[in-house]
């Protein structure tokens, strides 16, 4: 994952693991880099992808134009990593477009990766990178889907080392957590094949996580609360999934992939509602 044009002393910082990670030695300083641009235009971009599915590719259009004027500002970079793993799940959600999704996550993985390189320091190239190498792997084959989730997870613990006062940190490792829990018994020898070892993942810990993240967290997300109500379906715990899934539906679906939560959990309801007690 080394690239092809940066010349700097972090060129091939990634290459150091074989799965992507970075050794904390890296971390001492916690450098994140200066931004030469003003806070009003992150400040829209930022509203822009709180926004509708037409919000979030005008961000993406922004701030693709702002990286051909400032190729290495750690501000854009991270962020037009994160408009990439939007405009791919729209792509999935709204357009059914695989490839083109495909597409766009591999430039979000790109841009995260160039982001790691220039500030090997910054909590969000770390965030960004796990969740679009993430992303990527869950479109490919199921060694691929492995892999991301190794490169996720080691991604999203060097975020917290740096920054353990985000609450969307704990909310995706919440997610990883039941993704493993729940990982099919062939998923787990193909893990073990590839890193000599089972991935460790319980739902205990996925419900501890997400319930830090509605604690901390200043807004609430459709996909955490379903989450919640998938991992006391797995504990066999009916009536709390129930009024998690109510929870969910009841939050406003702001662009097609609130749309697809509210699918999936109308769903589950339809299945689990008879366990709500009257």
């Amino acid at each position: 994952m080394s690239s092809e044009n940066e010349e700097s002393q972090h060129s091939n910082i990634l290459n150091e693991n074989p799965d992507g990670s970075l050794s904390s030695e890296h971390f001492s300083e916690h450098y994140t880099g200066p931004s030469l641009l003003s806070d009003d235009i992150f400040d829209q971009v930022d509203e822009l992808f709180e926004g509708s599915d037409e919000d979030k590719l005008k961000a993406y259009e922004i701030l693709l134009q702002l990286n051909e004027e400032r190729t290495d500002d750690i501000e854009v970079l991270w962020r037009l990593a994160k408009s990439c793993q939007f405009v791919s799940k729209y792509y999935i959600a709204a357009k059914k477009n695989l490839e083109k999704s495909k597409s766009v996550i591999d430039e979000g993985v790109k841009w995260s990766k160039h982001a790691l390189e220039m500030y090997p320091g910054n909590c969000n190239a770390h965030k960004w990178f796990a969740i679009c190498s993430g992303a990527r792997g869950q479109l490919g084959s199921t060694k691929e889907k492995i892999e991301g989730g190794y490169i996720f997870q080691n991604h999203i613990n060097e975020a917290i080392k740096i920054n353990s006062r985000d609450p969307t940190l704990y909310y995706l490792k919440g997610k990883l957590e039941y993704e493993v829990a729940v990982l099919s018994s062939f998923d787990r020898r193909i893990a073990s094949w590839l890193y000599g070892e089972v991935p460790k993942g319980t739902i205990p810990e996925a419900i501890e996580l997400f319930l830090k993240f509605q604690r901390e967290s200043p807004i609430q997300l459709k996909d955490c609360h379903l989450h919640l109500a998938k991992c006391y379906i797995a504990k066999n715990e009916y009536e709390t999934a129930v009024n998690w899934l109510e929870q969910s539906l009841q939050l406003p679906a702001k662009d097609s992939e609130d749309k697809e939560t509210d699918n999936e959990a109308n769903q589950l309801l339809k299945k689990y509602l008879k366990y709500k007690k009257v």
